[in-house]
């Protein structure tokens, strides 16, 4: 057990110095409401070159040196820590027995992808639920991402949160924090890299993997659900580690009336399809029949299951056959505009999810190995039992009051913590 001590608290300025008009209580403890304060503070930050991290882990890291506090840094970027069974601990201070894990997230507001096919308020989520997720996977030619499945191993919502809201070519926007992680990749570069939301100007865009959609009630939507679950199958074919995946959900019905009305419904509500004759190979007695092929790979399928809600169909859905991630179009950003908002400190134990249709992160980004689907809250009761205290600081918080949550920090005291 690692040998823990008191250490005296520096010396800051009082907070009776701030001006209490601009306090407002929020939770626990006094900060000042400075919507313009983070965007300052992230646009007069630089990381160093050639030391990998986060602006808020840049701004922590200088305070320990600052205040001569013994430190160990490891950039969540950079992933787990051997040494501590994968878990990821951006600040270790061992003189203290003290963690530090540093968070970013997205609005409360904005739609994520749960497992059975429907976009929920993030905010909505609760521990337990199963979403849409994603793993990177090596190839040993290629860093891939693949599909999987998530679970929600913690989730919160704090109001009135200094925010940005992204907005993208396509005149969809999307609000989160100013160092949530998004999935993107540069102009003209192949591969996925995490960058941060205030790092997201040119070259770099975002793909969109997921359309995002609402679920159908009308007359047809109920046909199509109920044609599809009698006549239809889902096939999917995926090997981990290889390149080969398909994908189809497709229906044979004997050409006539109903055959008809099919291609016209699908035409009706958006769904592009394929129809292929076999009255050209049929055998002597068969009846010519045409099989209609939903196009659009896993974009294709995910939206239909998501929209229509063909029940058998959905039951047979699994993402981790889904293959690789591929990014259904390429987005440039247009705009990022500070907000005040709530946001989500969502938390999934494969260390992402799909939002708004996107790539992102993990509110905490201290998962560790994604392949054991190990939980946050699972390594943070871990490390508690070793004999470390766990503090986790949010940007946010660190963008705008660095001095005072590194000071409660020292005393073991989290700001996001209701008062007692």
């Amino acid at each position: 057990m690692p040998k823990i001590r008191q250490l005296q608290p520096p010396k800051l300025p009082a907070i009776a110095q701030i001006p209490k008009a601009s306090m407002p209580l929020v939770r626990r403890g006094l900060r000042p409401k400075i919507l313009d304060l983070a965007a300052q503070v992230t646009a007069e930050t630089v990381v160093p070159p050639g030391l990998v991290a986060t602006i808020p882990e840049w701004l922590v890291y200088q305070w320990l040196q600052k205040h001569g506090v013994r430190f160990d840094f490891q950039s969540s970027l950079m992933g787990g820590r051997i040494e501590l069974g994968g878990a990821v601990a951006d600040f270790v201070l061992p003189e203290l027995g003290m963690i530090w894990r540093v968070q970013g997230c997205p609005g409360a507001d904005e739609r994520v992808l749960t497992a059975d096919l429907r976009w929920v308020r993030a905010g909505d989520l609760q521990m337990g639920d199963r979403l849409a997720s994603f793993v990177q996977v090596d190839d040993q030619q290629n860093h891939l991402w693949r599909w999987a499945t998530g679970i929600v191993t913690a989730n919160s919502v704090d109001e009135g949160v200094s925010s940005r809201r992204v907005h993208f070519e396509n005149g969809q926007s999307v609000v989160c924090t100013p160092t949530h992680p998004w999935l993107a990749r540069r102009r003209k570069v192949a591969g996925l890299a995490w960058r941060e939301t205030d790092k997201l100007q040119r070259p770099w865009l975002v793909p969109q993997f997921l359309p995002t959609w609402v679920e159908e009630t009308s007359y047809s939507a109920g046909w199509l659900a109920g044609f599809f679950d009698g006549e239809g199958n889902l096939a999917q074919s995926s090997k981990r580690g290889e390149h080969a995946t398909w994908h189809q959900i497709r229906a044979g019905q004997v050409y006539g009336q109903t055959f008809d009305y099919l291609c016209q419904t699908l035409k009706s509500v958006g769904v592009p399809y394929s129809v292929y004759d076999t009255s050209r190979g049929h055998r002597l007695g068969w009846q010519p029949a045409g099989i209609v092929h939903l196009l659009g790979g896993v974009a294709g399928i995910t939206s239909f299951l998501g929209r229509f809600r063909p029940q058998r169909l959905l039951s047979k859905f699994r993402w981790e056959e889904a293959g690789s991630l591929r990014g259904k179009v390429n987005l440039r950003i247009v705009a990022v505009e500070p907000c005040v908002a709530p946001i989500a400190r969502l938390s999934v134990s494969t260390g992402t999810y799909i939002l708004q249709g996107f790539g992102a992160h993990n509110t905490q980004w201290h998962i560790g190995d994604p392949g054991k689907e190990a939980s946050d809250l699972v390594q943070k009761i871990r490390l508690t039992d070793e004999g470390y205290t766990v503090i986790d600081l949010y940007d946010t918080d660190i963008l705008q009051n660095r001095d005072l949550v590194c000071r409660d920090a020292l005393a073991g005291r989290e700001w996001r913590k209701p008062i007692v």
